[in-house]
């Protein structure tokens, strides 16, 4: 019975995730199709991700955030639950089912088996027992058993609000983990499903899924499913946007939550705001709804403010770089060089998907039902970090190129799936098309 307890977390913090995201949609009578309750269920987890540390850094107690979360989570399924649950379908469970099939034997391995891989103790574990045990983060301390101190702590946090059967165990953290690669290809599947192409989107899922570095990462852990999650979350908020009100609270949910899980969502977190900016200076049917919602980042000063005089490691060597930019274009080759081996050869699964969805993207202009940018961005920004740090290149894409791809696949296998329906639509479209006289 014990092997079941870690799921059993991650069960208790999807459900509490999935009232706070009922909270944060609130009512809506629009007019554009439903993107289902997996997309909630992920907009009230990177809400949570974001408010829960940053509330105890205020000088909350643990379990005063903690009961925070259970009341608004209660009031979101009382005021809410009612209207989702009837717009469920049976096509819906069965997704889910598959879905699950296709995931057991990594949800098994977490829920059972001891953490492997080495960040996952020395990074995430002990942030998990910091937030436990109500501990104030100190980014500026580095020990032996706990290193990277300036990370977000939303998946601590998370982790620790579905902890009501006992203390938290690195088995409960890695289900944690594995729950958000679950919730990242439901969504997939559910905003697929909004623009009608269930079935596309059900393919990009199970490819995300089934690629082995997401169970090793996910089954370890890791927060770079989270990541994956909360971009493809980004994503469909900027695209929800033209055409319903709430796409800019699911966007700001997602930029808020990616910035609190992983320092790589300060890129989700500039890709939202940089089209933030643009609706309120130039499109003026959206400058209310993005004036609404930007407000919400606020909910990240405190943490900011808690590390703003650690020192930063990345890209420190770009001003000496700036001076010699010879050296920085023969870095930036290097790079490509470790970067293509590196997918291609160290990562022969995720590697070839990410490469084929990006050329799928890139050709002429395509139709854009989903807003691949806080995704996309990830890549060139990690390319510009490896040029401009002082290790070693090679080390450096090593031990982290395979993470990178895990965050890039959900969007990029879904905005790719997408483009080829609409090439296909094109196509039937020229080949149905009476002939013009001329």
């Amino acid at each position: 019975m014990s092997d079941l307890v870690p799921l059993a977390v991650a069960a208790t913090t999807l459900l509490v995730a999935t009232g706070v995201g009922l909270l944060v949609r609130g009512r809506s009578a629009e007019p554009a199709p439903r993107l289902g309750l997996a997309v909630t269920t992920l907009v009230g987890m990177c809400a949570l991700a974001a408010v829960l540390p940053n509330l105890f850094l205020l000088g909350l107690p643990r379990n005063a955030v903690l009961g925070l979360a259970w009341s608004a989570a209660g009031l979101g399924i009382a005021l809410h639950a009612r209207r989702e649950l009837r717009q469920l379908r049976g096509r819906d469970f069965g997704i889910a089912i598959a879905l699950t099939l296709l995931t057991a034997a990594p949800w098994l391995h977490a829920a059972t088996s001891p953490p492997l891989y080495h960040d996952a103790m020395l990074m995430w574990w002990p942030k998990v027992l910091e937030a436990w045990n109500g501990e104030l983060p100190d980014p500026t301390r580095l020990t032996l058993t706990h290193t990277n101190q300036p990370y977000p702590r939303g998946m601590a946090w998370l982790t620790v609000l579905g902890c009501v059967f006992g203390p938290p165990t690195p088995q409960a953290m890695a289900s944690l983990a594995m729950a958000w690669a679950w919730l990242t290809a439901l969504a997939m599947v559910s905003f697929a499903r909004s623009v009608g192409r269930t079935g596309l989107g059900l393919a990009a899922a199970a490819l995300f899924v089934l690629a082995p570095d997401v169970a090793r990462h996910a089954g370890a852990g890791m927060a770079d499913c989270a990541i994956g999650g909360a971009a493809l979350l980004a994503a469909i908020g900027l695209a929800r946007r033209t055409s319903a009100p709430e796409g800019h609270r699911i966007a700001i949910a997602a930029a808020i939550g990616a910035a609190s899980l992983k320092e790589e969502g300060t890129v989700v977190l500039l890709a939202v705001g940089a089209h933030f900016a643009f609706d309120v200076l130039w499109r003026a049917d959206r400058r209310w709804n993005a004036l609404r919602c930007g407000p919400a980042i606020a909910v990240l000063v405190p943490f900011t403010l808690l590390r703003a005089h650690v020192q930063q490691t990345r890209m420190e060597a770009l001003p000496v770089l700036l001076h010699d930019p010879h050296m920085l274009l023969l870095r930036g080759i290097a790079v490509c060089e470790q970067v293509a081996d590196f997918a291609l050869r160290h990562s022969p699964v995720a590697g070839p998907l990410l490469l084929g969805a990006l050329l799928v993207l890139l050709p002429r202009g395509w139709p854009r039902p989903l807003t691949p940018w806080p995704a996309l961005l990830l890549l060139p920004v990690a390319m510009l970090v490896y040029a401009t740090t002082t290790v070693a290149v090679q080390w450096h894409v090593q031990t982290t190129f395979d993470r990178l791809l895990i965050e890039l696949l959900p969007t990029v296998l879904l905005a790719a799936a997408l483009r080829l329906a609409g090439d296909a639509n094109h196509t039937t479209a020229q080949v149905a098309a009476p002939a013009t006289p001329r």
